[in-house]
């Protein structure tokens, strides 16, 4: 069989199963909290790198821009013809300066500008004649991968963005940036007359187009070709962390790039964490003490509980002496408060028992004395009864065999009941006693039916109401009295009717017909308490006054309606 667990342990439990919510639902909205700042953060920054790819737009847009006024600019196809008009080379270069210098101000001013044109000649103009930086020579060019594949399959416009598109990287003093390769043509023929290269270098503002997000101190940008080189970076080498780092993307509309920015996820969310593991840290704390104070509670509620648990054992072993005293809550000290009443109730009962106990010990021993006395007392008569026939005195030797047979069916028996007609030959006996003391003033008659003879009745129940009517009824008549007997059987009742014409009973006793409190009539009040002892309130007994004179009691009895302990057999009846 399974141990019952304590109420302490119970009241533990329960409150457990409600701290475990409060566990379980910080860490499930924290978690929700950070995914909803990572979501809220990415689309922040991807409003930002779209800001920025917009402004990088621009910047193509003016380099594509300058390259056409470049192409088309009279001067420039000029030098770059065989048969210019500018015979020497001082002119030429003037005139491309002069140009440069147009396309940067037009549309390059905000930038750090490379400008390089070459003919098909080995001649080479580079607007670095106004940098601090070493003059690009002709052959340095010529010789990069980006040169020879456009000559070699004519292509227009060339976005330089590979490390593999320079030969030679070491001879080209900018790498970096944006930079733009763009074929020249002779104006009425496809012949290829120069080469056309603008570079914009990151200065300060152009990193500040890549630094314009609100989140420079977090976020890194590149651009990047189609094929993931990096083309321009405001940081020197990308993060290689993929689970500590954010990547987003923001396609540019000019040309196949993107605009790349990387997230360090773990510095971003650092004083998010921070928080969120201090908020955990404060929710173990508090956890820990709920769990202490739920202890020291549980105890404290359990404590009266355990007092009135061992206050009872302390009961069980028979101490009902103590009493217990609890006045932490109204509840538990009406329980107290019962349970003490309930003790006195039971110390109260057990006085009781025991002197009843003591009284049934004494009662047994007035029996056991009082059994000898009719033995005694039967002894005597019949030593009488002997005597009286020897002497010749006939009329005491009746009656005192009458006496003694009444002593024989009423002291010495254990039975409370009789057949009916056993009862009518002890009320014969005493009967004759009566006409022995009294003469013959009554007659003594019986009406009693055949059905009706063997009905068990109470002992003595109609000696009583016999000697009151002897008593009382014939009290200064001048006529012969009648006692009269009948019994019947109706709707399995037995009604017996003890009858006299004597000078019945007064008004008084009429209107109380069941009343019986006077010593004067107590044979009556038994006979009624034994009807109601023995039948309950299935018996009846009722007196009145009959109308041509005299008194009628009618007793009223269930057939074999007996109680338990009262069976068939302890009457000896059928």
């Amino acid at each position: 069989m399974r141990r019952p667990i304590s109420m302490r342990h119970k009241y533990l439990m329960s409150l457990l199963l409600l701290i475990v919510p409060l566990i379980i639902v910080p860490i499930i909205g924290i978690r929700y909290t950070s995914e909803m700042f990572e979501k809220t953060m990415t689309s922040l920054y991807q409003v930002n790198l779209r800001q920025i790819a917009g402004s990088m737009n621009f910047v193509i847009d003016d380099i594509i821009s300058s390259s056409n006024l470049l192409a088309m600019d009279e001067d420039i196809i000029s030098v770059l013809d065989k048969d210019s008009e500018f015979a020497y080379r001082f002119e030429k270069t003037k005139k491309v300066m002069e140009a440069f210098k147009k396309v940067e101000a037009a549309n390059l001013y905000s930038f750090n500008v490379d400008l390089i044109l070459m003919d098909m000649n080995h001649n080479i103009y580079d607007n670095s004649i106004h940098e601090y930086r070493k003059p690009v020579e002709y052959e340095d060019i010529a010789s990069q991968h980006f040169f020879q594949e456009m000559i070699m399959n004519k292509k227009t416009l060339y976005w330089i963005t590979s490390p593999e598109d320079f030969s030679f990287p070491e001879k080209i003093p900018f790498t970096g940036g944006i930079t733009l390769a763009r074929l020249l043509f002779h104006k009425n023929t496809s012949h290829i007359s120069g080469m056309l290269i603008i570079n914009v270098s990151p200065n300060q503002n152009f990193k500040n187009i890549l630094y314009s997000s609100s989140f420079e101190n977090y976020l890194k940008v590149f651009i990047t070709d189609d094929a993931g080189n990096i083309i321009v970076s405001t940081a020197p080498v990308p993060s290689v962390d993929k689970d500590g780092t954010l990547f987003l993307k923001e396609p540019l509309s000019k040309v196949s790039w993107y605009i790349v920015g990387e997230i360090p996820y773990r510095t971003l969310m650092k004083d998010y964490l921070e928080y969120n593991r201090f908020q955990i840290g404060l929710n173990i704390c508090f956890l820990l003490l709920t769990a202490f104070a739920v202890y020291l509670l549980s105890g404290y509620i359990t404590k009266p509980i355990m007092e009135i648990n061992l206050f009872v054992k302390e009961i069980t072993k028979g101490d009902y002496s103590k009493r217990l005293h609890i006045s932490d809550s109204y509840e538990l000290q009406a329980l107290s408060n019962t349970l003490n009443s309930m003790l006195d109730e039971t110390n109260r009962l057990l006085n009781d028992i025991e002197s009843i106990t003591r009284e049934k010990e004494r009662s047994r021993t007035r029996i056991l004395q009082a059994q000898l006395t009719p033995h005694f007392l039967l002894n005597t008569l019949n030593g009488i009864k002997w005597l009286c026939n020897i002497e010749g005195a006939k009329s005491a030797e009746k009656m005192i065999v009458s006496l003694g047979y009444l002593l024989e069916h009423t002291l010495n028996t254990d039975r409370d009941f009789i057949p009916l007609s056993e009862e009518i030959a002890c009320l014969n006996r005493y009967v004759d006693l009566q006409h022995m003391r009294y003469g013959y003033i009554f007659r003594f008659e019986t009406d009693i039916k055949e059905d009706a003879a063997d009905i068990p009745v109470p002992i003595l129940i109609l000696q009583p109401l016999v000697e009151n009517c002897i008593i009382h009824a014939f009290d200064g008549i001048d006529y012969i009295g009648i006692i009269r007997i009948s019994a019947v059987i109706e709707n399995n009742f037995l009604i017996i009717l003890v009858s006299d014409n004597g000078i019945g009973i007064d008004n008084d006793w009429y209107n109380r017909s069941t009343e019986f409190d006077s010593r004067e009539h107590i044979g009556i009040k038994n006979v009624l308490e034994r009807i109601r002892l023995y039948y309950y309130d299935d018996g009846n007994v009722s007196i009145s006054r009959k109308q041509e004179g005299g008194t009628i009691v009618t007793i009223t009895i269930p057939v074999y309606s007996l109680r338990k302990e009262d069976s068939y057999e302890s009457v000896n009846c059928r």
